[in-house]
């Protein structure tokens, strides 16, 4: 079973040099995600991880919404020869309940955009 880290300890790695992706596909992850994540879907991570991840001794972090799909994919990387992989217990909601800083990948749509399209359907 893959090791889960809390998001502080999360944030401490990622200031250490740690890679943190976040797994959620891209339409989840346009209203914010975990500042210094990089955005790949679990799917594509699984299938050619070697893509994100230059070196297959790096620490590597997951983090999806709730910490499930991340769990799921840091098996599934050890399973393919990544052994320091970790994932964000709690995901993205309890890395923005303890104030951790949030991004919005560039070249996204507006909040207000998926307001106002969401009010017109």
């Amino acid at each position: 079973m893959g090791k889960e880290i809390t998001p502080r300890e999360a944030g401490q790695r990622l200031a250490r040099g740690a890679l943190l992706i976040d797994v959620r596909e891209d339409h989840e992850r346009e209203l914010g995600m975990a500042e210094g994540a990089v955005g790949v879907a679990r799917d594509e991570l699984e299938r050619t991880p070697h893509q994100y991840i230059a070196d297959q001794m790096a620490e590597v972090l997951l983090i999806c919404q709730s910490g499930g799909r991340s769990m799921l994919a840091v098996e599934q990387l050890q399973r393919l020869g990544y052994p320091n992989v970790v994932s964000v217990r709690g995901g993205t909601s309890m890395w923005q309940a303890e104030g951790l800083p949030l991004t919005r990948p560039a070249g996204q749509v507006d909040t207000d955009f998926h307001e106002r399209y969401s009010r017109a359907t």
